[in-house]
Protein backbone atom coordinates (compact mmCIF):
# COMPACT_ATOMS: atom_id res chain seq x y z
CA UNK A 1 0.00 0.00 0.00
CA UNK A 2 1.46 3.33 -1.22
CA UNK A 3 0.25 6.86 0.43
CA UNK A 4 1.39 9.89 -0.83
CA UNK A 5 2.95 11.81 1.73
CA UNK A 6 0.46 14.51 0.52
CA UNK A 7 -2.13 13.06 1.93
CA UNK A 8 -1.20 13.30 5.62
CA UNK A 9 1.57 13.64 7.94
CA UNK A 10 3.43 10.38 9.01
CA UNK A 11 0.39 9.78 12.24
CA UNK A 12 -2.74 9.45 9.63
CA UNK A 13 -0.24 7.41 7.30
CA UNK A 14 -0.09 5.09 10.12
CA UNK A 15 -3.50 5.17 11.43
CA UNK A 16 -4.36 4.58 7.79
CA UNK A 17 -2.73 1.19 7.38
CA UNK A 18 -3.47 0.10 10.56
CA UNK A 19 -6.94 0.52 10.66
CA UNK A 20 -6.47 -1.58 7.06
CA UNK A 21 -5.01 -4.34 8.75
CA UNK A 22 -7.33 -4.35 11.56
CA UNK A 23 -10.35 -4.36 8.65
CA UNK A 24 -8.52 -7.20 6.53
CA UNK A 25 -7.28 -9.03 9.22
CA UNK A 26 -11.11 -11.44 9.93
CA UNK A 27 -10.76 -12.63 6.61
CA UNK A 28 -6.98 -13.13 6.33
CA UNK A 29 -5.69 -10.80 4.23
CA UNK A 30 -2.91 -8.02 5.08
CA UNK A 31 -1.80 -4.84 4.46
CA UNK A 32 1.85 -3.81 4.31
CA UNK A 33 3.85 -0.74 3.09
CA UNK A 34 4.65 -0.41 -0.42
CA UNK A 35 8.03 -2.35 -1.24
CA UNK A 36 7.70 -4.14 1.83
CA UNK A 37 5.68 -7.16 0.99
CA UNK A 38 7.82 -10.58 1.13
CA UNK A 39 5.36 -11.66 -1.90
CA UNK A 40 3.66 -10.90 -4.83
CA UNK A 41 0.48 -8.66 -3.57
CA UNK A 42 -3.08 -9.69 -4.88
CA UNK A 43 -3.55 -5.63 -4.99
CA UNK A 44 -1.26 -2.43 -4.75
CA UNK A 45 -3.05 -0.02 -3.24
CA UNK A 46 -2.05 4.15 -4.00
CA UNK A 47 -3.95 7.06 -1.94
CA UNK A 48 -3.06 10.15 -3.34
CA UNK A 49 -4.26 14.02 -2.31
CA UNK A 50 -5.57 16.67 -4.94
CA UNK A 51 -5.49 19.93 -2.94
CA UNK A 52 -4.69 19.20 0.18
CA UNK A 53 -6.08 16.55 2.16
CA UNK A 54 -9.60 17.10 1.32
CA UNK A 55 -10.02 15.30 -1.05
CA UNK A 56 -8.36 11.92 -1.34
CA UNK A 57 -8.13 9.83 -4.83
CA UNK A 58 -7.98 5.54 -3.48
CA UNK A 59 -6.94 3.48 -6.98
CA UNK A 60 -6.42 -0.54 -6.63
CA UNK A 61 -4.32 -2.32 -9.11
CA UNK A 62 -6.19 -5.87 -8.74
CA UNK A 63 -3.44 -8.26 -10.16
CA UNK A 64 -6.43 -10.88 -9.88
CA UNK A 65 -8.74 -9.52 -12.35
CA UNK A 66 -5.86 -7.29 -14.53
CA UNK A 67 -8.05 -4.13 -13.75
CA UNK A 68 -7.43 -0.89 -12.12
CA UNK A 69 -9.91 0.52 -10.10
CA UNK A 70 -10.28 4.34 -7.99
CA UNK A 71 -12.91 6.59 -6.71
CA UNK A 72 -12.48 10.29 -4.54
CA UNK A 73 -13.67 10.30 -1.30
CA UNK A 74 -14.10 13.96 0.01
CA UNK A 75 -12.88 14.42 3.60
CA UNK A 76 -14.03 18.35 3.91
CA UNK A 77 -17.12 17.49 5.99
CA UNK A 78 -15.93 14.85 8.33
CA UNK A 79 -13.47 14.98 11.64
CA UNK A 80 -10.28 14.79 11.27
CA UNK A 81 -10.28 11.76 13.72
CA UNK A 82 -12.19 10.08 11.61
CA UNK A 83 -10.01 9.78 8.59
CA UNK A 84 -7.65 6.96 9.06
CA UNK A 85 -10.85 4.70 9.57
CA UNK A 86 -12.83 6.90 6.48
CA UNK A 87 -9.56 5.74 3.96
CA UNK A 88 -9.20 2.02 5.02
CA UNK A 89 -12.88 1.53 4.97
CA UNK A 90 -12.78 3.11 1.29
CA UNK A 91 -9.91 1.04 0.65
CA UNK A 92 -11.91 -2.30 1.56
CA UNK A 93 -14.62 -1.21 -0.19
CA UNK A 94 -12.94 -0.44 -3.55
CA UNK A 95 -11.29 -3.91 -3.43
CA UNK A 96 -14.43 -6.30 -2.60
CA UNK A 97 -15.44 -3.98 -5.80
CA UNK A 98 -13.05 -4.97 -7.86
CA UNK A 99 -13.38 -8.94 -6.86
CA UNK A 100 -17.10 -8.87 -7.53
CA UNK A 101 -16.54 -9.44 -10.90
CA UNK A 102 -14.71 -12.56 -9.99
CA UNK A 103 -18.82 -13.96 -8.54
CA UNK A 104 -20.36 -13.24 -11.58
CA UNK A 105 -20.88 -15.85 -14.31
CA UNK A 106 -19.08 -15.37 -17.60
CA UNK A 107 -16.80 -12.86 -16.34
CA UNK A 108 -13.32 -13.17 -17.44
CA UNK A 109 -11.33 -16.15 -15.32
CA UNK A 110 -8.56 -14.90 -12.83
CA UNK A 111 -5.53 -14.11 -14.06
CA UNK A 112 -4.11 -15.95 -11.30
CA UNK A 113 -5.48 -18.74 -8.64
CA UNK A 114 -8.12 -16.78 -6.46
CA UNK A 115 -6.66 -16.95 -2.62
CA UNK A 116 -9.32 -18.57 0.28
CA UNK A 117 -9.20 -15.06 1.60
CA UNK A 118 -10.43 -13.42 -1.39
CA UNK A 119 -13.70 -16.17 -1.93
CA UNK A 120 -14.61 -15.76 1.54
CA UNK A 121 -14.68 -12.30 1.27
CA UNK A 122 -17.01 -12.83 -1.89
CA UNK A 123 -18.94 -15.38 0.19
CA UNK A 124 -19.21 -13.11 3.21
CA UNK A 125 -20.75 -10.28 0.60
CA UNK A 126 -22.88 -12.47 -1.50
CA UNK A 127 -24.57 -14.67 1.45
CA UNK A 128 -26.80 -11.82 2.44
CA UNK A 129 -28.33 -11.03 -1.06
CA UNK A 130 -28.58 -14.99 -1.67
CA UNK A 131 -30.39 -14.75 1.69
CA UNK A 132 -33.07 -11.90 0.67
CA UNK A 133 -33.27 -13.68 -2.81
CA UNK A 134 -34.85 -16.28 -0.43
CA UNK A 135 -36.89 -14.45 1.46
CA UNK A 136 -38.51 -12.80 -1.65
CA UNK A 137 -42.10 -12.84 -1.84
CA UNK A 138 -42.83 -15.75 -4.24
CA UNK A 139 -46.89 -16.01 -3.76
CA UNK A 140 -49.83 -13.38 -2.64
CA UNK A 141 -53.23 -14.09 -1.34
CA UNK A 142 -55.77 -11.24 -0.49
CA UNK A 143 -59.42 -10.01 -1.31
CA UNK A 144 -61.33 -7.73 -3.07
CA UNK A 145 -64.87 -5.71 -3.31
CA UNK A 146 -65.87 -6.32 -7.02
CA UNK A 147 -68.05 -4.18 -9.19
CA UNK A 148 -69.21 -5.74 -13.04
CA UNK A 149 -72.03 -4.54 -15.58
CA UNK A 150 -72.73 -6.31 -18.86
CA UNK A 151 -73.71 -4.69 -21.88
CA UNK A 152 -76.81 -7.47 -21.47
CA UNK A 153 -78.37 -5.30 -18.75
CA UNK A 154 -76.83 -6.72 -15.49
CA UNK A 155 -74.74 -5.39 -13.15
CA UNK A 156 -73.00 -7.19 -10.08
CA UNK A 157 -71.80 -6.81 -6.97
CA UNK A 158 -69.25 -9.43 -4.97
CA UNK A 159 -66.96 -10.74 -2.95
CA UNK A 160 -63.44 -12.07 -4.16
CA UNK A 161 -60.60 -14.59 -3.05
CA UNK A 162 -57.17 -13.96 -4.73
CA UNK A 163 -54.33 -15.52 -5.08
CA UNK A 164 -50.63 -15.26 -7.60
CA UNK A 165 -48.01 -17.56 -8.16
CA UNK A 166 -44.47 -15.47 -8.89
CA UNK A 167 -42.31 -17.49 -11.77
CA UNK A 168 -40.53 -14.38 -11.67
CA UNK A 169 -39.85 -10.82 -9.85
CA UNK A 170 -42.38 -9.57 -12.25
CA UNK A 171 -44.65 -12.42 -14.01
CA UNK A 172 -47.39 -14.57 -11.78
CA UNK A 173 -50.06 -16.90 -12.55
CA UNK A 174 -53.22 -15.55 -10.98
CA UNK A 175 -56.16 -17.30 -9.79
CA UNK A 176 -59.46 -16.44 -7.97
CA UNK A 177 -63.31 -17.29 -6.92
CA UNK A 178 -65.78 -15.77 -5.87
CA UNK A 179 -69.32 -14.61 -5.29
CA UNK A 180 -71.63 -12.54 -7.22
CA UNK A 181 -75.27 -11.11 -6.45
CA UNK A 182 -77.68 -9.18 -9.21
CA UNK A 183 -80.43 -6.98 -8.52
CA UNK A 184 -84.13 -8.04 -9.36
CA UNK A 185 -85.05 -7.50 -12.82
CA UNK A 186 -88.60 -6.62 -13.99
CA UNK A 187 -90.07 -8.62 -16.96
CA UNK A 188 -93.61 -8.98 -19.39
CA UNK A 189 -94.44 -11.35 -17.01
CA UNK A 190 -93.10 -11.33 -13.36
CA UNK A 191 -89.14 -10.82 -12.30
CA UNK A 192 -85.59 -12.56 -12.22
CA UNK A 193 -83.12 -12.00 -9.54
CA UNK A 194 -79.30 -13.73 -10.03
CA UNK A 195 -76.87 -14.87 -8.69
CA UNK A 196 -73.13 -16.21 -9.87
CA UNK A 197 -70.34 -18.17 -8.05
CA UNK A 198 -66.67 -17.58 -10.62
CA UNK A 199 -63.59 -18.92 -10.84
CA UNK A 200 -60.99 -17.51 -12.79
CA UNK A 201 -57.41 -18.58 -13.83
CA UNK A 202 -54.73 -16.14 -15.90
CA UNK A 203 -51.91 -14.32 -15.31
CA UNK A 204 -50.55 -10.48 -14.48
CA UNK A 205 -47.33 -8.77 -15.55
CA UNK A 206 -45.78 -6.01 -13.06
CA UNK A 207 -44.99 -3.29 -15.30
CA UNK A 208 -43.13 -0.71 -12.93
CA UNK A 209 -40.21 -2.01 -10.25
CA UNK A 210 -41.87 -4.59 -8.13
CA UNK A 211 -40.10 -3.28 -4.71
CA UNK A 212 -41.59 0.49 -5.29
CA UNK A 213 -43.66 2.35 -2.91
CA UNK A 214 -46.19 2.45 -5.84
CA UNK A 215 -46.90 0.05 -9.54
CA UNK A 216 -48.54 -1.21 -11.75
CA UNK A 217 -49.73 -4.75 -13.00
CA UNK A 218 -51.34 -5.44 -16.46
CA UNK A 219 -53.07 -8.60 -15.85
CA UNK A 220 -55.56 -10.75 -18.37
CA UNK A 221 -57.52 -13.89 -17.33
CA UNK A 222 -60.58 -16.70 -18.29
CA UNK A 223 -63.66 -16.20 -15.87
CA UNK A 224 -65.76 -19.14 -16.00
CA UNK A 225 -69.09 -17.56 -14.23
CA UNK A 226 -72.00 -20.51 -12.82
CA UNK A 227 -74.91 -17.95 -12.74
CA UNK A 228 -78.65 -19.63 -11.35
CA UNK A 229 -81.49 -17.83 -12.72
CA UNK A 230 -84.62 -17.30 -9.90
CA UNK A 231 -87.54 -16.20 -11.70
CA UNK A 232 -91.08 -15.00 -9.79
CA UNK A 233 -94.28 -14.95 -12.02
CA UNK A 234 -97.13 -12.69 -12.21
CA UNK A 235 -100.68 -14.35 -11.78
CA UNK A 236 -101.07 -16.52 -14.58
CA UNK A 237 -97.73 -16.60 -15.66
CA UNK A 238 -95.50 -19.55 -15.60
CA UNK A 239 -91.51 -19.58 -14.05
CA UNK A 240 -89.13 -21.79 -14.35
CA UNK A 241 -85.72 -21.45 -12.14
CA UNK A 242 -82.67 -22.33 -14.18
CA UNK A 243 -78.51 -22.41 -14.07
CA UNK A 244 -76.28 -22.12 -16.88
CA UNK A 245 -72.54 -20.78 -17.05
CA UNK A 246 -70.79 -17.71 -19.30
CA UNK A 247 -67.37 -17.83 -19.69
CA UNK A 248 -65.29 -14.48 -20.34
CA UNK A 249 -61.58 -13.09 -21.52
CA UNK A 250 -60.71 -10.21 -19.48
CA UNK A 251 -58.00 -8.11 -19.00
CA UNK A 252 -56.75 -4.96 -17.92
CA UNK A 253 -54.84 -2.45 -15.44
CA UNK A 254 -54.19 -3.04 -11.79
CA UNK A 255 -52.21 0.01 -9.52
CA UNK A 256 -50.76 -0.92 -5.84
CA UNK A 257 -50.00 0.79 -2.67
CA UNK A 258 -47.55 -1.36 -0.44
CA UNK A 259 -49.07 0.09 2.46
CA UNK A 260 -46.59 -1.97 4.96
CA UNK A 261 -43.70 -4.56 3.73
CA UNK A 262 -45.97 -7.26 3.12
CA UNK A 263 -49.01 -5.76 2.53
CA UNK A 264 -50.30 -3.79 -0.36
CA UNK A 265 -53.33 -1.88 -1.28
CA UNK A 266 -55.21 -2.94 -4.93
CA UNK A 267 -57.43 -1.39 -7.43
CA UNK A 268 -58.10 -3.42 -10.46
CA UNK A 269 -60.46 -2.40 -13.71
CA UNK A 270 -61.01 -4.37 -16.59
CA UNK A 271 -62.97 -5.35 -19.94
CA UNK A 272 -64.19 -8.23 -21.33
CA UNK A 273 -66.00 -10.16 -24.00
CA UNK A 274 -68.07 -13.01 -23.83
CA UNK A 275 -66.76 -16.52 -25.01
CA UNK A 276 -70.23 -18.14 -23.99
CA UNK A 277 -72.86 -16.13 -22.59
CA UNK A 278 -75.98 -16.64 -20.01
CA UNK A 279 -79.25 -14.94 -19.96
CA UNK A 280 -82.15 -15.28 -18.67
CA UNK A 281 -85.47 -14.64 -21.07
CA UNK A 282 -89.03 -14.21 -20.64
CA UNK A 283 -91.40 -15.38 -23.57
CA UNK A 284 -88.58 -15.80 -25.71
CA UNK A 285 -87.14 -12.08 -24.82
CA UNK A 286 -83.92 -11.33 -22.89
CA UNK A 287 -84.33 -9.92 -19.22
CA UNK A 288 -80.98 -10.12 -17.77
CA UNK A 289 -77.60 -11.75 -17.77
CA UNK A 290 -74.38 -12.03 -18.94
CA UNK A 291 -73.68 -10.98 -21.93
CA UNK A 292 -72.18 -8.40 -24.15
CA UNK A 293 -68.97 -6.43 -23.11
CA UNK A 294 -68.12 -6.20 -19.60
CA UNK A 295 -66.67 -3.70 -16.90
CA UNK A 296 -65.49 -4.48 -13.57
CA UNK A 297 -63.52 -2.30 -10.83
CA UNK A 298 -62.51 -4.12 -7.93
CA UNK A 299 -60.67 -2.74 -4.51
CA UNK A 300 -58.87 -5.05 -2.77
CA UNK A 301 -55.76 -6.00 -0.55
CA UNK A 302 -53.46 -8.80 -0.38
CA UNK A 303 -50.25 -9.80 1.03
CA UNK A 304 -47.05 -11.34 0.07
CA UNK A 305 -45.22 -13.88 1.45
Amino acid sequence: MEIAEAVGDAKLRADVLRQLRAGLAARGIDACPAGSATKEPMARVELASSGGVVAIKVTAYDALTAKEVSRTIDLSRMPRDSWPLVLALGVDEILKASWAELALSGAPPARKPVPAAVERTLDAELEPRKKAHARAPSARVGSALAAEWYAGGQAQLGIDARGALALSRRFSIVAQVGLRSAAEHESTNGSVRSSSAIGALGASLTMTEPSSLLGLDAVGRFELSYVKFEPAAEAGARATSGATTAIYAKAGLSPWLHIAEALRFEIEATTGAPLRTAVATDAGEPVTGLSGVTLALAVGVSGTF
